[in-house]
């Protein structure tokens, strides 16, 4: 019989083993991810914006918020898929809310027709630098752990 003990690891050798575990279960991070995410969006949603389009007319609501459908879709109900695989794992997060593109893009383009009617592009779902580096720090964190 051969036995082959290994003992003492060194720190680089844990890290490697650790780094390895954590890039092959992602979960975790892409779920923190998603948190983060979700409060974004919501965030946006309560601040009209930032640079969303005022209203022609006033009305008792606040924008993108009559019934609050699209904001509750997007940060619950809405479609979150997390793909895991050997390779490549992804996130997604959005609507099938018909309205909801109409919403994010607008109907028109105001600069080359300013007086069309239609409806504004107040854009919901994005991400911004702020994000980027706050998601690019929770999955190093994940990783070095």
């Amino acid at each position: 019989m051969l036995t082959i003990t290994w003992e003492n690891l060194s720190e680089t050798e844990l890290l490697a083993a650790t780094l390895q575990s954590r890039a092959e279960h992602p979960e975790p991070v892409f779920r923190q991810a998603e948190i983060y995410l979700y409060t974004s969006v919501n965030t946006r949603f309560q601040q009209d914006g930032p640079g969303w389009v005022p209203r022609k007319r006033e009305v008792p609501w606040p924008l993108l918020r009559r019934t609050y459908t699209l904001r509750n879709h997007v940060t619950g109900a809405g479609l979150h898929r997390l793909r895991m695989g050997p390779r490549v794992s992804q996130m997604e997060l959005g609507t099938d809310l018909r309205y909801a593109r109409f919403q994010q893009e607008g109907t028109f383009d105001r600069s080359t027709s300013p007086t069309r009617k239609g409806i504004a592009p107040r854009p919901f779902l994005y991400y911004d630098e702020p994000d980027i580096n706050t998601i690019e720090d929770l999955f190093v964190d994940y990783l070095l752990g």
